[in-house]
């Protein structure tokens, strides 16, 4: 998913969402955590641009947002429960450098 990086059309974040929502349930937990591995990157990226300048908040912030929300809860992880709490620790691991933006967010404004 190296292209969530670079990809500046409006609707690209939409359009993920859909392929998503349409292959959840054949997605493996390998394949979610590359996409959040991917979005964080991007959101990463976005919000250093954002707070450099000078803006709080981007479209782009907020739909990245909608979507690590989205499938962080996905069906993938409650097919298999006696794995949930690895799954949930691979999580959080994965979104660590996405907690420390919402730790400064006198910086950033994230919508709900």
């Amino acid at each position: 998913m190296a292209c969530m990086e670079k990809v500046n059309i409006p609707d690209f974040f939409e359009f993920v969402h859909e392929i998503i929502d349409f292959y959840q349930e054949h997605l493996q937990f390998e394949q979610l955590i590359g996409l959040l591995e991917s979005m964080v990157s991007r959101l990463s990226t976005d919000v250093k641009d954002a707070i450099q300048n000078g803006f709080k908040t981007t479209v782009a912030i907020n739909k990245i947002w909608d979507l690590i929300s989205d499938y962080t809860n996905l069906r993938v992880i409650s097919k298999e429960p006696e794995n949930k709490i690895q799954y949930l620790d691979a999580i959080e691991k994965t979104l660590l450098p996405a907690f420390e933006f919402i730790a400064s967010a006198d910086k950033i404004d994230f919508d709900d």
